[in-house]
């Protein structure tokens, strides 16, 4: 059939007076609404990876068209994606990605929609979506020029993925700052208004995080016994079966990670979990899971998410660097992220940094923390990050002491953290 007489190649959309072309703003944004909300693929940024101007030139007509944000893949650096982006590739880049996708260990998670664009006398987009489609992603194809029309059509279309609650990413620009105390606060205060909420400890090396609310260990199952699951775990089952000292459940790592620790126990309870590993009727695709490889917990946090508020405590942002798959895997999973700048020179330059890479993706609220070792100010905070922190919360040394012995709950902000200013905020 002859391109000109393909059914994509009808007339683009007349240009949409004052819509986006793309998504710079660093200004704070406030945290989602704690109640189950539908991700829409069909309504985030667009992110266009190709080379070829005539390419990026139609893509920005479309994506002004469909009123998404545009933001341009930068060549031979690590993709980098938020949770609502699509992402349109020019057939001839399609090898990079899977360059960069087969750098990672196991099989990557799933990743954004994904519309692959080739052109006449180029690459066949048919094959090269065939080849993506086998490792990562079962693209949707476009021939462009002559397609624009129906890609605007594909881009401006809400498309409703399964419920989840919000997932709040929590990430401190420095260790040591907080990051695991913020998270488990803003857990606990969900918990007292009766919310669900579950907290996820992202961190590889980090140990025991529900010794912080308990001085005494909690039964139940850690990364290790997860990670053997032969199938994806039903995740209101593996929501019951975590450790919940004080109500509030925890998936952190146990103390099988300490040099010289015994393997984990066979005869752990994790049947109930295999016999309840099948997705729910209605309840959309779930990650792959064993065979594909090791756990991966940004999917977990994604699973966890159906049933409640997922709070995911990411370390500090050198967990996530370099820039490349790892950041992105956790961001594209967060539907908000706090990011806890420090009161310190360093500290504000990479802050400053990391939010004019993270701000097109997703939410970002930047909270300033910890004592002033310099004479910083909350203005020089503002000035340095390009947007007031949300508030500041002050260094307490108790909070240490607290943090060791298992009783971080005790020791909440129960009268709230003041705001930027001085002023108290209520709790």
């Amino acid at each position: 059939m002859p391109i000109e007489s393909h059914p994509l190649s009808r007339p683009l959309h007349p240009p949409i007076r004052g819509a986006a072309s793309s998504a710079t703003s660093t200004g704070p944004k406030t945290l989602p609404p704690n109640r189950p909300e539908s991700a829409e693929p069909g309504g985030g940024p667009v992110l266009a990876w190709g080379r070829d101007p005539v390419f990026r030139r139609t893509v920005a007509d479309v994506a002004q068209a469909a009123e998404r944000p545009l933001r341009f893949h930068e060549s031979g650096a690590p993709p980098l994606w938020g949770p609502l982006d699509s992402l349109v590739i020019e057939a001839e880049c399609v090898p990079e990605l899977l360059a960069h996708l087969g750098r990672e260990p196991g099989r990557p998670g799933p990743g954004p929609a994904v519309v692959v664009a080739g052109r006449e006398h180029g690459a066949d987009p048919w094959q090269v979506a065939s080849e993506l489609a086998r490792w990562w992603a079962a693209p949707s194809v476009v021939v462009l020029p002559q397609g624009r029309g129906w890609l605007a059509d594909r881009l401006a279309a809400r498309e409703e993925a399964p419920a989840t609650m919000p997932r709040i990413g929590v990430v401190g620009i420095s260790g040591g700052i907080g990051t695991s105390s913020v998270c488990l606060w803003l857990a606990d205060r969900l918990l007292d208004r009766g919310e669900p909420v579950v907290v996820v400890d992202a961190v590889p090396s980090s140990i025991g995080l529900d010794s912080c609310v308990s001085p005494t260990p909690a039964p139940g199952l850690r990364w290790a016994e997860v990670a053997r699951l032969p199938r994806t775990p039903d995740p209101a089952a593996l929501l019951r079966s975590l450790p919940a000292a004080q109500g509030l459940p925890i998936l952190t790592a146990g103390d099988e990670l300490l040099p010289g620790a015994p393997a984990p126990a066979s005869d752990l309870p994790i049947s109930p979990l295999e016999r309840a590993s099948s997705p729910a009727p209605d309840a959309g695709p779930l990650p792959a899971w064993g065979a594909a490889g090791p756990v991966a917990p940004w999917d977990l946090a994604t699973l966890l998410s159906r049933e409640a508020s997922a709070i995911v405590d990411l370390g500090s942002a050198a967990e996530l660097a370099p820039a490349g798959p790892s950041e992105g895997r956790w961001l594209s999973r967060c539907s908000a992220l706090v990011v806890l700048v420090p009161f310190t020179l360093r500290g504000l330059r990479r802050g400053r940094e990391l939010l004019r890479r993270w701000s097109p993706l997703l939410p970002l609220i930047p909270v300033a923390v910890g004592p002033r070792y310099v004479d910083v100010t909350d203005a020089d905070v503002a000035r340095s990050l390009g947007v007031e922190p949300l508030t500041a919360i002050p260094h307490a040394p108790s909070v240490c002491e607290a943090y060791e012995c298992g009783r971080l709950l005790e020791a909440g902000p129960r009268r709230g953290p003041r705001r930027p200013g001085g002023t108290a905020r209520p709790a």
